[in-house]
């Protein structure tokens, strides 16, 4: 299992600049034109709508990509399973009646636990697409918080001062 922070796509890493002014790996994204984006084949019929209401804002905020599809989908079908438990427990409730030899038991719903599943998938890939307030705050920020020109810890040259005892001292 792989130790450190979780590695971003290109796209997520151009839009949060280079604070640290390290070597860029990734030199430019290459944002490929997705017009014609369509779902997987396999998206379940209620997911459908959930892909078309999400895909121009991915798409036009530079974070979907062909390649991304298949991952993009299973999102959506996340977030339709949960929009159907949430449906199902509304209609139903949250718990139902079982009567046995022993007794009658109150047990929850089984939506209730496809609703939390699919709450924990959402939150997983809602956080790698960047659309969580969180992740767009990382991504804003950096963006916005650029070091000066000269970089941190690089003294203007045309202020520098000789110290008493003889040559300027710099740090480069």
């Amino acid at each position: 299992m792989a130790k450190g922070r979780k590695s971003q796509p290109a796209e997520v890493k151009a839009a949060k600049g280079n604070p640290g002014q390290r070597k860029n790996i990734v030199t430019s994204v290459s944002v490929i034109p997705v017009a014609g984006l369509t779902p997987p084949a396999d998206l379940s019929k209620p997911a459908i709508p959930v892909w078309n209401e999400l895909v121009k804002s991915m798409i036009d905020a530079g974070f979907l990509r062909q390649t991304d599809t298949v991952v993009f989908g299973v999102f959506c079908q996340a977030v339709a399973d949960f929009r159907r438990a949430v449906k199902r427990i509304e209609r139903d409730g949250e718990y139902y009646k079982v009567t046995s030899n022993h007794g009658e038991y109150i047990r929850p719903h089984p939506a209730c636990s496809i609703k939390e599943r699919s709450m924990r998938i959402i939150m997983q890939y809602a956080t790698e697409f960047g659309l969580t307030p969180a992740a767009r705050q990382r991504i804003q920020s950096a963006a916005v918080t650029q070091p000066p020109a000269g970089g941190l810890f690089k003294p203007n040259t045309d202020e520098q001062e000789t110290p008493a005892g003889g040559s300027a001292i710099t740090f480069n």
